[in-house]
């Protein structure tokens, strides 16, 4: 009789395990927040895809995810995320927890400036940002933690023939303590302006972006004008600049 017992909690277990093991991603679509939405679930659970992601209403891309059922033993939910769309890609190693906390881990991006593709892009600002962050973590809408590079190319200011050429930038941000707030060193890679200076990420959540610029020779005389309005120069022909806004 105990033999018999045994051996049904063995086979209920079994067959719990396999249970969790193949649980169709498609019946986890109810459990998506409240806004998020995917026109096809595939797969299952810890490998799954979903495609036609969309949140508010705008697309996002097709997903795809291997989940690390070890992570869910320090209560958190991880595993490789991939996102894709036409000239977009996301990819690394998410990790997040019941607080809303969220950390990335080899995370490589690239994604345009582009309205249709990114709602919240600048309008008038053409390009591609790429990034290699060896460390990305975030509570809420405020980055933490950062470590890594960033790179903003072939910038373009307005839209058609008429447009402005900006060049290429990168940001790379050091590895710091969370109780830090993130500050990368920016400079220009090529084009008409040169420009060293640093991005702080701040708490509100917001950034400042500061330093100082110059234009090149080959800067364009409608460029060189803008920068004008940046006051008067310094003896190396420099003038500081300050952006500030929040996210």
């Amino acid at each position: 009789m105990r033999r018999a017992i045994w051996m049904g909690i063995a086979a209920l277990l079994v067959f719990g395990v396999l249970l969790v093991a193949r649980f169709p991603a498609r019946w986890a679509g109810a459990w998506l927040p409240a806004g998020v939405t995917c026109q096809r679930l595939a797969g299952t659970l810890w490998n799954g895809r979903c495609a036609g992601l969309t949140a508010n209403g705008s697309l996002i891309g097709d997903a795809r995810w291997t989940l690390h059922p070890a992570r869910l033993l320090a209560g958190r939910l991880g595993g490789d995320v991939a996102l894709t769309r036409a000239g977009l890609d996301v990819r690394g190693e998410i990790e997040a927890t019941p607080r809303g906390n969220l950390v990335a881990r080899n995370l490589q991006v690239l994604v345009p400036l582009d309205r249709a593709v990114v709602p919240q892009a600048p309008p008038n600002l053409r390009g591609t940002v790429r990034a290699q962050l060896a460390r990305l973590a975030a509570s809420g809408r405020t980055i933490t933690q950062i470590e890594g590079r960033i790179e903003a190319l072939g910038l373009v200011q307005g839209a058609g023939a008429g447009g402005v050429t900006l060049g290429d930038y990168v940001v790379t941000f050091p590895a710091a303590p969370a109780a830090e707030e993130p500050v990368g060193a920016l400079q220009d890679l090529r084009g008409p302006l040169d420009v060293s200076g640093s991005l702080r990420l701040t708490r509100e959540p917001g950034f400042v972006l500061e330093g100082l610029v110059a234009a090149r020779p080959d800067a364009t005389p409608q460029l060189a004008r803008q920068l004008e309005y940046l006051g008067r120069p310094d003896a190396a022909g420099r003038r500081p600049f300050s952006i500030a806004g929040t996210f």
